[in-house]
């Protein structure tokens, strides 16, 4: 598993910044959605491994109680 974090969206792209931890992640996808919220979209961004590899259960878990 790669060490850290990203942000991507098909749409949206990705955030640009590798997160060392989920938890940064996580509050970087929130204020993505904030974001877009104010404007009248969504975001399509979600959390992924560095290494575009998607988040293990415990890991999806864990973004769900922080937002």
């Amino acid at each position: 598993m790669a060490k850290g974090y990203t942000c991507v969206g098909s749409i949206r792209g990705d955030c640009g910044v590798l997160h060392r931890t989920l938890s940064g992640a996580v509050a970087c996808l929130w204020r993505d959605r904030q974001g877009c919220a104010s404007q009248g979209g969504y975001s399509d961004r979600s959390i992924r491994h560095a290494d575009g590899t998607p988040l293990d259960d415990d890991e999806i878990e864990a973004v769900e109680e922080m937002l």
